[in-house]
């Protein structure tokens, strides 16, 4: 429940102000968000904690709304 809940704040977010989510979560748990991004159309990105001082620098785009699992 707390995974389809945190989906749903998303969307809200998406359709009230246009945000994007960033969603961290462990390296298992990739797959299974993915899904939720693209079940409940959301726009966003899924990192595994893994990746995160690779991938989140400067340059990356800043997320509003960042869901952590």
């Amino acid at each position: 429940g707390k995974t389809l809940m945190a989906a749903a704040v998303a969307r809200i977010f998406q359709d009230d102000h246009g945000y994007e989510t960033l969603v961290l979560c462990p390296k298992n748990l990739v797959r299974m968000w993915q899904g939720y991004l693209d079940r409940y159309e959301l726009r966003g990105r899924v990192l595994a904690f893994s990746r995160v001082t690779r991938e989140l620098t400067a340059e990356y785009p800043r997320h509003r709304l960042v869901l952590v699992d």
